[in-house]
């Protein structure tokens, strides 16, 4: 849209006790006033104890408002939302606002519609 600024925003878990009593904010990018923006966040469960949250990376070029998509970041969480490992990416990755990734045969399985037709990827877990 014209006139707007750059959009930034930061992928973040709000994780909660069982009980309800305590709740705490887990933030997994640090992109405001860095020149990026996450988007389109899915967290998947993988079993009782591992999570995997995935959302699409973009980054502004100089001073442009025009954000490049950067691929699809993931890391691995366990179930009080600890990160379990380093933040890892697909840069030719995209994701859909119509197809939620899902576990299927060991792996994180999500399509995306393009012009050539629907494109699936996987990341093993």
């Amino acid at each position: 849209m014209s006139g707007l600024g750059r959009d930034e925003r930061d992928v973040a878990l709000l994780a909660a006790s069982k009980g309800g009593s305590s709740t705490r904010q887990i933030r997994l990018t640090d992109y405001i006033g860095n020149g990026k923006l996450a988007s389109t966040p899915y967290l998947v469960k993988v079993d009782e104890n591992r999570f995997l949250m995935l959302w699409e990376e973009f980054d502004y070029q100089g001073d442009s408002t025009a954000a490049i998509d950067r691929g699809v970041c993931y890391v691995e969480m366990d179930a009080s939302g600890e990160v379990l490992g380093k933040t890892q990416s697909l840069p030719s990755a995209s994701l859909s606002n119509d197809c939620r990734p899902i576990l299927i045969d060991g792996g994180v399985t999500w399509y995306i519609n393009t012009m050539v037709g629907r494109m699936f990827y996987q990341i093993s877990v």
